[in-house]
């Protein structure tokens, strides 16, 4: 068979698994793009494009979902340019082909994202209808997607540092148009009801929403309450919200219009449950997700006590089971100091923002993306936010809704960045 011949052009590839058997003693976090389903009979070739940015450390790996019998000879192009120095054999279900294998310009080097592939059969064995017998062909890099490193890593979200900030209003205006006080934006929520924004304001223990241009709607008034750190969407017109140095979590609703006061133990709170999870003053609990599967939250400190820094499972009860997930410093070692905030995503990761760097002289924010197992998936810096606090996601993940308060003056900062 010729390489010339007919070009099947499958879909741009997925991400569709990840393995770590391949990656021993080193960070297994590869990822498997599918290029077809079936080899067809007469396509040799087959064209698409790299979905993101991608770095080859270990070599590519081959798999068959459908092995047949004999040896297939295969090709590979980057751009136009051979990928292997020589046609490579594939005679296994799996099999690696090596570093020393790729062309040296490629070897550890960054392949862009939309990067043209070219995978061309040289040749191979058919079955009794003309069909390639090597039914189904997978090609992996064994690497790492430069500021992305996970297990799984087709489960979580595009690279941080590729989403666009679209939007950046500094400061938010409350009513009367007057900035909103620096005591707002400690936590933020996004409402699907309402396709409108909710951020809470620490000091006079009341909620705000917006717009998601970020221009006031209306304020909630929290009654009874004590220093709310954190709002998070549950569902319908219920949020779960934290209050710090109590530690405890508060189930409330929300009605979706008009001048509204929700009192702790009246119509509008649902229940108050109390985590006892042990922390220092202004330092207890930060943030808050709730877990539909489990019927179960998940929080944390914003910093460690005597020495335990735990993402920790609390049961929807008003006496609850708390169970530690995992360790904090296990994720966020030389990343940051601090946990301003949680989100969760479509995928089930965990979106951590922090309002500290490295140091704790280092106020540069940063965002970072986890397992629920604590391993670091992904993690960015954030320039242009002031004193991060905030993160939300909508449910498709299409947009990420950042809040900062502002430090060293007044007023709060909202950002919205966009999918890439």
């Amino acid at each position: 068979m010729s390489a010339s011949q007919t070009v099947q052009t499958p879909p741009d590839l997925n991400v569709i698994a990840s393995a770590a058997s391949d990656r021993v003693g080193k960070e297994p976090d590869y990822e498997v793009w599918s290029f077809t389903e079936t080899l067809l009979a007469g396509v040799t070739r087959y064209v698409t494009h790299v979905p993101r940015d991608f770095q080859i450390v270990d070599g590519i790996r081959f798999s068959t979902p459908v092995r047949g019998t004999g040896t297939v000879y295969v090709m590979a192009k980057i751009n136009g340019a051979n990928l292997f120095i020589a046609n490579q054999a594939l005679a296994a279900d799996t099999q690696v082909i090596p570093l020393n294998q790729v062309v040296a310009a490629y070897q550890n080097a960054v392949m862009p994202a939309g990067a043209k592939i070219e995978l061309s059969i040289i040749s191979a064995p058919t079955d009794g209808s003309g069909n390639i017998a090597w039914k189904g062909l997978r090609m992996a890099w064994l690497g790492k997607t430069p500021g992305v490193s996970a297990t799984n890593a087709g489960l979580c979200l595009p690279p941080l540092a590729l989403w666009t900030p679209v939007l950046t209003v500094d400061p938010v205006l409350g009513s009367g148009g007057a900035p909103l006080a620096a005591s707002y934006g400690s936590g933020i929520a996004y409402w699907p009801l309402n396709d409108t924004l909710l951020v809470v304001d620490n000091d006079s223990n009341s909620i705000v929403e917006m717009t998601t241009a970020g221009v006031y709607v209306r304020t909630i008034a929290l009654s009874g309450f004590a220093d709310v750190e954190s709002v998070h969407y549950i569902d319908g017109i219920t949020f779960a919200i934290v209050e710090e140095d109590l530690r405890t979590i508060c189930v409330i609703n929300i009605p979706a219009t008009g001048a509204v006061t929700v009192v702790k133990g009246g119509a509008n709170w649902v229940r108050t449950i109390a985590t006892a999870i042990a922390a220092g003053s202004n330092l207890g609990l930060e943030c808050v997700i709730y877990d539909l599967a489990t019927d179960s939250f998940i929080t944390t400190t914003e910093k460690a006590e005597a020495g335990v820094w735990n993402f920790w499972r609390v049961t929807n009860q008003t006496s609850p089971t708390v169970t530690a997930l995992f360790s904090v410093f296990s994720g966020v070692s030389g990343i940051a100091t601090d946990i301003s905030d949680l989100a969760v995503t479509a995928a089930g990761t965990l979106l951590v923002i922090s309002d500290e760097g490295a140091t704790a002289s280092d106020t540069q924010g940063r965002l970072a993306e986890f397992k629920l197992d604590g391993r670091l998936i992904q993690q960015t810096n954030l320039p242009g936010l002031k004193q991060a606090e905030g993160v939300a996601l909508d449910p498709s993940n299409q947009r990420i809704f950042l809040c900062g308060e502002r430090a060293g003056g007044t007023g709060m900062q909202l950002q919205v960045w966009q999918r890439p």
